[in-house]
């Protein structure tokens, strides 16, 4: 089933603070700090890519063309809450989907929302295209210290060699190899443990 997610709300937080970065770096001085910052928010998104994990705590949407089995899963673990699943009918007309209809389901990896026994998705014609939204906070948590460590290191490689290498990721749209096993690595543990399953 097709899914279109985009992201509601960022993270009020980085998973890492600008001393850890600059300490990691080996940067000194305050010159290149608002510089240092951007690429920590772009090397902690290239990590939630390759990770397929919301690091710290945001709000996501996601949005279907048509209403799932009886359980969906949520990309970008993990889950903590569902916010509102709306549709929109044929006519352009809104509707919300009852709470009291649905499970929410954050122990499994990835999350899932799971129709109750005696509940049914709304039989109604829906409007051609995404309409269907599911809005959900994912994310280990909302401080850097909620995020495992494995995860850190890894957002830490990458922004080295985003710091190291800026001219050449414009050129060659990619990490280096090496600090993309090891980001490989690092985060292996976690997606291997679920087969690799793309979400």
């Amino acid at each position: 089933m097709t899914m279109i997610l985009t992201t509601v709300a960022p993270p009020a937080v980085e998973p890492v603070f600008l001393a850890e970065a600059k300490e990691h770096l080996r940067v000194i001085d305050s010159s290149e700090d608002n510089l240092i910052t951007r690429l920590i928010t772009a090397a902690r998104l290239e990590c939630e890519l390759i990770s397929r994990r919301a690091l710290i705590t945001q709000t996501l949407a996601a949005a279907f063309m048509e209403w799932p089995g009886r359980s969906v899963k949520l990309a970008r673990p993990p889950l903590q809450s569902v916010v509102s699943i709306i549709y929109t009918d044929s006519d352009g007309n809104s509707g919300t989907v009852s709470a009291d209809d649905y499970i929410v389901d954050t122990t499994s990896v990835p999350g899932r929302v799971w129709l109750k026994a005696n509940a049914s998705w709304p039989a109604t014609t829906l409007q051609a295209g995404p309409s269907i939204v599911i809005t959900y906070v994912a994310g280990f948590g909302d401080a850097g210290s909620d995020v495992p460590e494995n995860y850190r290191q890894a957002l830490l490689l990458i922004l080295g060699d985003y710091y190291e290498n800026r001219e050449r990721m414009v050129v060659d749209r990619g990490l280096t190899p090496v600090v993309l096993d090891a980001v490989n690595h690092l985060l292996y543990i976690d997606r291997g443990a679920f087969g690799g399953e793309f979400y």
